[in-house]
């Protein structure tokens, strides 16, 4: 009886190095779309964002709408992404602070692209998410930005500028 204890825990030991053999041999997956479309360049739109001030007990409106026209520039070097955003208005960061310009990093692929940027001085963490169009001319973003004092729910449409 033991020596089927044995056999069995010898085969068990075995189908475990085999699946760790496959899982640390193989290549990272990533898809051969990474960098599809090429969005860099410069681009204008919009942002409008619902926001919430978080340090107003049971205020009768802690919901605020918040509308700007933007411009962009974004950088892309094969998948990765820079982008800076210019509002004409600034957005709140606080209930004393704004901002008008904000630089995320994120990425690219399969025509959908993803961009973030850290709290800083008058800067909320802000993540967005989105899609471009097939030929690359128009982007959607959708995403938060916070800091301690205000959360914002934000949209972004972009179109590209020139070809």
């Amino acid at each position: 009886m033991w020596e089927v204890r044995i056999v069995t825990a010898i085969r068990l030991s075995l189908a475990c190095c085999v699946a760790a053999l496959f899982v640390f041999a193989a290549p990272a997956a990533r898809a051969q779309s990474d960098g599809v479309p090429l969005v860099s360049g410069a681009w204008t739109g919009k942002l409008s964002s619902v926001y919430w001030d978080q340090t107003t007990g049971g205020a009768a409106h802690p919901k605020q709408k918040f509308k700007s026209k933007l411009s962009a520039v974004i950088e892309q070097e094969g998948g990765a992404l820079a982008i800076t955003l210019t509002l004409d208005q600034s957005l709140p960061v606080t209930t004393s602070n704004a901002s008008s310009i904000f630089m995320l990093s994120g990425n690219v692929g399969n025509y959908h692209l993803n961009a973030s940027e850290d709290a800083g001085l008058n800067v909320p963490a802000m993540t967005l998410s989105g899609s471009s169009s097939k030929k690359g001319t128009k982007l959607t973003l959708k995403g938060v930005a916070a800091s301690d004092e205000l959360t914002h729910e934000i949209t972004i449409k972009l179109k590209k500028v020139g070809p």
